[in-house]
């Protein structure tokens, strides 16, 4: 019989013989995976056998997020040194440059039209706005005789200032309370009484003050001065010129609690008052032209052991240092003497002379001691003798000293009192004064002239 041939037999006859059968497992598979070349490239993936996706991640085990959440914490402990690091160099960066002596000092108006600004007292109000504080200024207005008060918040050229007490405001003395508000204590010239103005907002200073009146028996107030206590209650020591005595009032909250420290002739001008770090109130002050310092002490004020004795005593800055140690500034109107520095601390005692008088003639006046932020003292003083505004400041190698401004020719009284602070926030001092020939309350600070 004829055998019949099949037309795709014949084909595949002639492109697949025999041995490669169809039916041989290794050809079928390399058909299978040319064709699936073929549909990759020309369009959609040919599922023959279910979807072709990778496997996924393996599960997360314990000790594999343990290993993770330590380098986490690792480098985010890396980044924060880092940070703080930034920070101190940004700090000390300002600091190198407001610290440099050859950088020269501004002087800016910050009130004027009129006899204002004496008696200036500097301190640096908290706010949410401002949490490291910025600069306010209390002060006497010679020309109304009322108690001023002038704040900035935003920068050294934008100042505002306003009427605290027109019935008076001498022998001011500004202070921060702890919440951050400004406090002052004043004398009211025209009443003879001792006063107290707290400002009423923690968020605005220029919604006003609270005054009150602390002391109106007899001629009191004179010479005041404010600090606050460890209970974060104000305290105020200050002259009493009815009986010529030096007077504490403290408060508790609620009332004011008057004593009398000591009698004895004039006594109990020219204070200042500190509290050491254990919490003791001390003062410094005139006992008839003497120097003293008292402290209060199991009840009793008690005389501190002082290893000199200083006579016709002018003015006094008493504050203590981080490490505890008693600062005190005095001006002596002695031959011998002029602005002096004393240390008194466990570690020792060290007094420097700063300015001598010239023979009879006292040389200072207007003096103000603050602490940098490296811990040194910082003393600013109006020397009277030639007319010139001063910077002390305590370094390493000693004491360093520098004119801030000059009075005209023949105006040795033209600058008067200096307010020292230094400010948390721009980190840099700034220092107020009372210019008495123009009449005004100026500012002076480093920096770059604009």
């Amino acid at each position: 019989m004829k055998k019949v041939v099949n037309s795709s037999d014949s084909a595949r006859s002639r492109w697949f013989p025999e041995h490669f059968s169809f039916q041989r497992p290794s050809l079928r598979l390399a058909l299978i995976l040319t064709s699936a070349c073929f549909a990759l490239a020309a369009g959609p993936i040919l599922r023959a056998q279910g979807a072709l996706t990778p496997p996924g991640p393996p599960a997360p085990t314990q000790h594999s997020l343990e290993e993770l959440y330590s380098l986490l914490i690792g480098q985010q402990a890396q980044l924060s040194q880092l940070q703080g690091q930034l920070t101190r160099f940004q700090l000390e960066n300002r600091l190198l440059f407001y610290y440099n002596d050859a950088l020269a000092w501004i002087n800016t108006l910050i009130v004027g039209g009129g006899n204002t600004g004496a008696q200036a007292s500097v301190a640096f109000p908290r706010t949410p706005s401002a949490p490291l504080g910025r600069p306010a200024i209390a002060y006497f207005d010679v020309g109304s005789g009322s108690l001023n008060y002038a704040y900035n918040f935003a920068d050294d050229t934008q100042w505002s200032a306003y009427t605290v007490d027109a019935s008076g405001g001498r022998y001011l003395s500004h202070a921060l309370a702890p919440d951050g508000r400004s406090a002052i204590a004043y004398y009211d010239q025209n009443t003879g009484d001792l006063k107290f103005a707290l400002a009423v907002s923690e968020n605005d200073p220029g919604q006003g003050f609270n005054v009150s009146t602390v002391d109106a028996v007899g001629n009191v107030g004179a010479h005041a001065s404010l600090a606050y206590g460890p209970d974060g209650q104000p305290a105020i020591a200050y002259f009493d010129a009815t009986g010529l005595n030096l007077k504490f009032a403290q408060y508790n909250g609620s009332t004011w609690t008057l004593s009398t420290v000591a009698t004895a002739g004039d006594v109990g001008r020219h204070t200042s008052l500190a509290f050491s770090p254990d919490g003791a109130p001390h003062i410094a002050f005139s006992d008839n032209g003497n120097l003293r310092v008292l402290r209060f002490l199991s009840g009793l004020w008690t005389l501190g052991a002082y290893p000199f004795s200083v006579s016709d005593v002018r003015e006094t800055s008493l504050r203590f240092d981080a490490q505890g140690q008693q600062h005190l500034v005095y001006i002596s109107g002695s031959v011998s003497s002029g602005l002096n520095h004393f240390v008194y601390g466990p570690s020792g005692n060290t007094s420097t002379l700063l300015q001598a008088n010239a023979g009879i003639v006292v040389t200072t006046t207007g003096q103000s001691l603050t602490f940098g932020p490296d811990g040194r003292p910082v003393i600013a003083y109006y020397h009277s003798y030639i007319g010139q505004l001063n910077l002390a400041r305590l370094t390493p190698t000693g004491w360093s000293q520098r004119v801030l401004a000059a009075a005209s020719p023949g105006s040795p009284a033209e600058l008067g009192r200096a307010a020292i602070g230094f400010d948390p926030t721009e980190l840099k001092f700034i220092l107020a004064h009372y210019e008495g020939n123009a009449g005004t309350l100026r500012l002076l600070r480093p920096g770059l002239a604009p």
